[in-house]
């Protein structure tokens, strides 16, 4: 069995990857910012900050043999900017890596991460990949599309929408930018936790980069709606102009310390979030069918 290090441990997708690793058998080091108590005899937090090299002690990766590095966020705050958080973070990792003798690198980047890519979140996302690919580390990189399962962030946020009081008496709207036309590809959190721990020792997976999306291609429109079907609701979707959000998000970032949408991610909400190849990743890190969107909300929203 591997000893490996996670960091993002205690997030949506760190958890599930920890908890993976576990029932396997592994030992995991979980590098954390706020750590978590276990009483698992396998599983050991560390309280790290990974975007501050100086917190990163060797001891933590020493004798270990992977990395799995998932630290990133959706949004900068006032407090951190995506240099620190993606581009930081990942070369302060690879760097103890390489310190520890580490044999694999798995590294969490983001679907629609490219070469001169529009949003500051994607051009950032590739800056961190491009620092994967240089080191002298065996490597792969996963880009999820948006991440579903129990408790996500994107499925809860429409969840709690529905929740208002108006909501209960189905004549609540919900807003959504450029009609929600925009086309996107969820997979399920399970999948993705499955590909990373496959990744970790598949001899097919070193220095290459995979896609994780589900099978389903739909329009955020169309996600919104299947989440509203298993909630029982029929909230009424309307159409929201992008130059009115932008101009919102704007007042948003000048006010808020954690505004509820950005520019940035505005941009990213003007093209699609889809992969054209997908299924090169089901067919060397998942041992069964990638979960539908349909099928697995139906699993966990009452």
């Amino acid at each position: 069995m591997e000893t490996v290090v996670v960091t993002g441990a205690t997030g949506f997708i760190g958890k599930e990857i920890v908890r993976q690793l576990l029932v396997q058998g592994h030992s995991v080091r979980a590098l954390a910012r706020n750590p978590t108590t276990s009483t698992h005899p396998n599983l050991t937090f560390f309280t790290c900050d990974v975007t501050r090299q100086e917190t990163i002690k060797d001891e933590m990766i020493r004798g270990s043999t992977v990395i799995m590095h998932l630290v990133g966020i959706i949004a900068e705050t006032k407090k951190q900017g995506f240099q620190q958080a993606h581009i930081d973070a990942t070369v302060n990792m690879i760097e103890a890596g390489k310190r520890n003798s580490v044999l694999k690198f798995v590294h969490m980047s983001a679907l629609g991460t490219r070469v001169n890519a529009r949003s500051l979140y994607h051009k950032t996302k590739w800056a961190a990949e491009e620092a994967v690919r240089g080191s002298d580390l065996n490597w792969t990189i996963l880009r999820p599309s948006i991440v579903f399962g129990p408790g996500d962030p994107f499925t809860s946020m429409f969840v709690k929408m529905m929740q208002f009081p108006l909501y209960q008496l189905q004549l609540g709207c919900i807003p959504l930018p450029g009609g929600g036309e925009n086309l996107l590809q969820p997979i399920a959190v399970k999948d993705v936790a499955s590909c990373f721990i496959t990744a970790a020792t598949n001899p097919l997976a070193v220095c290459k980069h995979y896609d994780l999306a589900g099978p389903e291609k739909l329009s955020l429109k169309e996600t919104v709606k299947v989440i509203a079907r298993a909630k029982k609701k029929s909230p009424l979707l309307i159409h929201a102009p992008l130059a009115l959000v932008r101009l919102g998000a704007t007042v948003f970032e000048w006010v808020l310390p954690k505004p509820p949408v950005t520019r940035d991610q505005l941009l990213m909400l003007e093209e699609d979030n889809i992969s054209s190849d997908y299924t090169q990743a089901e067919k060397d890190l998942c041992p069964h069918t990638f979960l539908g969107f349909r099928e697995g909300v139906t699993r966990f929203i009452h």
